[in-house]
C-alpha cells in the first residue's frame, strides 16, 4: 500500500464515521495507508493538501493516451506503393501525384471501406498501380523491411531500459521523451516527402535514421509508461478494468483513426496533412504532460528506485571485473564491451523466477504469465496473413477487407471499453474496508504523531487484506484463463466456417479474448515482489516480450506457415493459432497466486 495516495480511490468503502468530518472518504485511506507504509508525513500532508487537478489519476492517463492512439492511427496503415516508372522514387504530398512518377502512401485498407460514399477517397485502381513491377516492388519491399526489422530490434533492445528510467526519473519525464520521438519519427517523414530532391540517393531510405532515433528515444514505448502511470494511479483490484480501457481505445483508435485521416485527405487534397494533424497533437499532448499532468511518483520513491537500480548495477559491474574504481580508460572500454549490452536487457530480468522472501520455494508465476504474454502476441502477428486468407477464401477485395477490419476494431472497442469493464465491476470481489484504530481516533492524530501501531493490538483487517487480495488476483487470472479459452473456440471455429457470416462471427468472437491483455498486466504487478515500486521496469519488460512475439516471432512463424501451406491447406495458420494459444492456456494454468503476502502489488 506504499502508494495508496496516488490512487483513484472513489469507490472504497469506509469504517469508520469520524474520519469523514475532517477528509473525504478518499483521502482518508490514502492518508492511513502512507502513514502506516512508512512514506514522509510531510510528503502525505502535502498530497493531501492539493487540489484534485494535481494528484495522479487514471482520468489523466486515459486522455492522454487518446490522443496518441489516434494521432497515430490516422495515417499507421498507410502502405508505400509507387506509380508510373520504376525508377523514379520521390514522395508526393497531393493527390495530384497519384498518377504521376512518384512513390507515395495510399489511402488505408480502412479508408478504402467507405468509397462507396466518400468517391473521392478511392484509391487509384490495381490499373494505376504499379504492383506487377518487380523493381518498383523490390525496392518498398526492402526498405519496409529494414524499416521494421531495425525498430523491432531497437524495440526489444531499448524498452526494459526506458521501463526501469520511469521508475528513477517520474513517469511524466519518460512519456515526455516518449512523446518527443514521436514527433521526430513523424516529423522526418514529412521534410524527406517535403525536400527529399535535395537529398542524394534514394530519398526514401532517408526515414531509417529518424526512425532509428524514434525507437532509440523509447517512441515505442509510450503505452508501457502510460500503463505504469495507471499503475501508479489505480488499486491492484480495480488495474484490470483501467487497462481494459488502455487497450481498448486503442482498439477504438484502429477502427476509426483511419477514417478520420481519410476524411482529412479528402478535404485538404493533401497526403501530408495528416501527418502535420498528428504533429500537432503530439505537441498538444507533450505540453499536457509539461504543465498539467501530474507526476505519480514521489521523490522518496524514485530516490528508492534509484538506489536500488544502482546496487544492481553495481553489482554487475563487479560480477564483470569493472569496479566503480576502476580508471576512466577501462570504464570507457567497458562501454563497448556485451556487459553494456546486458545492461539494456537487464530490466528483463524482472521475468525470472524469484525466491520467495521466505527462503521458500521459487516463485514462477511471473515466468509463466510473461511466456503466455508471449505465445499470445504471437497471434496478433497471424492478423496479416489471417487478413489474407479470407481474401483468397471468399474472394474479398480491398472494399470488403476494410469493412472486416473495421469490424474487428469496433468489435474489441465496445467490448474493452463498456462489456469488459462491467462485468469485472459486478463479478470481481471487493477488498475489505481498511479499518481505522478506532472512532475515537481521527485520522488527524496519525499524521500528527506520526507513531508506529502497537504490535500488540489486534489487526484483524490487516490480516484479512492479503487473503482478499488474493481472491481478487484468482478472479483475475480466471478471467485470463477464460479470455484464452474463447480464443481457442473462436479460432476452432474460424477453422470449420464455410460462409463468409460464419467467418465473420468467429472473427468477432476473438474480441472476447482480448480481455488477455488487461488482466495479464494487472497480474504481472500482483506477482512481481515489487509491483508497486518496479512497475515501471515490469511494463517495460513486457513491451519488450510482445514486440518479440508479434513482429519478430509471429511473423516469422504465420509468415512462413503461411507460404508453405496456402496452396494446400492455406486454414493451416488457424491450426498453428490454435495450438499457440493452447500453449499460452497451459501456462496460464500452472499460474499459482501465493497464499502469504511476500510478493508485490
Amino acid at each position: 500500500m506504499a502508494q495508496a495516495f496516488h490512487r483513484t480511490t472513489t469507490d472504497r468503502p469506509h469504517s469508520t464515521d469520524s474520519a469523514s468530518h475532517s477528509l473525504d472518504g478518499a483521502e482518508d485511506v490514502d492518508h492511513l495507508a502512507q502513514s502506516a507504509s512508512g512514506q514522509p508525513v510531510r510528503e502525505i500532508s502535502s498530497a493531501i493538501r492539493l487540489p484534485w487537478y494535481k494528484r495522479p489519476s487514471a482520468y489523466w492517463c486515459v486522455p492522454g493516451v487518446s490522443f496518441d492512439c489516434y494521432a497515430n492511427a490516422m495515417y499507421c496503415d498507410e502502405p508505400w506503393t509507387a506509380h508510373g516508372h520504376p525508377h523514379d522514387y520521390v514522395l508526393s504530398n497531393t493527390q495530384a501525384g497519384y498518377r504521376s512518377k512518384r512513390l507515395q502512401p495510399t489511402p488505408t485498407l480502412l479508408g478504402r471501406s467507405f468509397a462507396s460514399w466518400l468517391e473521392l477517397l478511392s484509391p487509384p485502381t490495381r490499373h494505376d498501380l504499379c504492383d506487377i513491377d518487380p523493381v518498383v516492388q523490390q525496392g518498398v519491399t526492402s526498405v519496409l523491411s529494414v524499416l521494421t526489422i531495425t525498430v523491432g530490434l531497437l524495440v526489444v533492445s531499448t524498452a526494459g531500459w526506458w521501463g526501469s528510467r520511469s521508475d528513477m526519473w517520474g513517469r511524466r519525464v519518460v512519456c515526455c521523451v516518449n512523446q518527443l520521438a514521436g514527433m521526430v519519427s513523424v516529423a522526418g517523414l514529412i521534410l524527406v516527402a517535403t525536400f527529399g530532391h535535395l537529398l542524394p540517393g534514394r530519398q526514401y531510405w532517408w526515414l531509417l535514421p529518424t526512425e532509428i532515433v524514434s525507437a532509440m528515444l523509447g517512441g515505442a514505448n509510450n503505452v508501457a509508461s502510460s500503463q505504469a502511470y495507471l499503475s501508479d494511479s489505480t488499486e491492484s483490484s480495480s488495474r484490470a478494468s483501467y487497462f481494459a480501457v488502455l487497450t481498448g481505445v486503442n482498439m477504438a483508435a484502429v477502427a476509426f483513426g483511419p477514417i478520420l485521416g481519410a476524411l482529412v485527405i479528402h478535404h485538404t487534397k493533401n497526403l501530408l496533412s495528416v501527418y502535420y494533424i498528428s504533429v500537432g497533437i503530439k505537441a498538444f499532448a507533450l505540453l499536457l504532460l509539461i504543465f498539467v499532468i501530474p507526476e505519480s511518483l514521489t521523490a522518496s520513491q524514485r530516490a528508492e528506485n534509484t538506489q536500488r537500480y544502482g546496487e544492481e548495477k553495481k553489482q554487475r559491474s563487479e560480477l564483470a571485473s569493472v569496479t566503480p574504481e576502476s580508471s576512466s580508460f577501462r570504464r570507457h572500454l567497458a562501454c563497448i564491451t556485451p556487459t553494456t549490452f546486458l545492461e539494456l536487457l537487464s530490466p528483463l530480468k524482472v521475468l525470472l523466477p524469484r525466491r520467495r522472501q521466505d527462503g521458500g520455494k521459487r516463485e514462477y508465476g511471473l515466468t509463466l504469465i510473461a511466456v503466455a504474454a508471449l505465445f499470445w502476441s504471437m497471434c496478433v502477428g497471424a492478423l496479416p496473413f489471417i487478413m489474407q486468407l479470407g481474401k483468397l477464401l471468399f474472394q474479398w477485395d480491398a472494399e470488403d477487407l476494410g469493412y472486416w477490419l473495421s469490424l474487428l476494431g469496433f468489435s474489441r472497442g465496445v467490448y474493452l471499453l463498456v462489456i469488459f469493464p462491467l462485468v469485472l465491476r459486478v463479478l470481481k470481489p471487493q477488498p475489505p474496508p481498511i479499518q481505522l484504530q478506532g472512532p475515537e481516533e481521527p485520522i488527524h492524530s496519525i499524521v500528527a504523531d506520526a507513531a508506529p501501531r502497537d504490535d500488540s493490538q489486534p489487526q484483524e483487517s490487516a490480516e484479512a487484506f492479503p487473503l482478499k487480495q488474493r481472491e481478487v488476483s484468482q478472479f483475475d487470472l480466471r478471467v485470463a484463463q477464460v479470455s484464452l479459452c474463447c480464443d481457442i473456440i473462436a479460432y476452432t471455429a474460424a477453422l470449420l466456417s464455410v460462409t463468409e457470416g460464419q467467418w465473420i462471427a468467429a472473427s468477432m468472437m476473438l474480441a472476447v479474448g482480448s480481455g488477455v491483455v488487461p488482466t495479464i498486466m494487472s497480474l504481472a504487478l500482483v506477482l512481481a515482489p515489487d509491483g508497486d515500486a518496479e512497475s515501471g521496469r515490469i511494463m517495460g519488460a513486457f513491451t519488450v516480450v510482445q514486440t518479440l512475439g508479434s513482429d519478430v516471432l509471429g511473423s516469422a512463424v504465420f509468415g512462413m506457415t503461411y507460404a508453405m501451406t496456402v496452396g494446400v491447406f492455406p486454414k493451416a495458420i488457424l491450426i498453428v493459432s490454435t495450438s499457440i494459444v493452447v500453449c499460452a492456456l497451459l501456462c496460464a494454468l500452472f499460474v499459482r497466486i501465493p497464499r502469504a503476502p511476500s510478493l508485490g502489488g
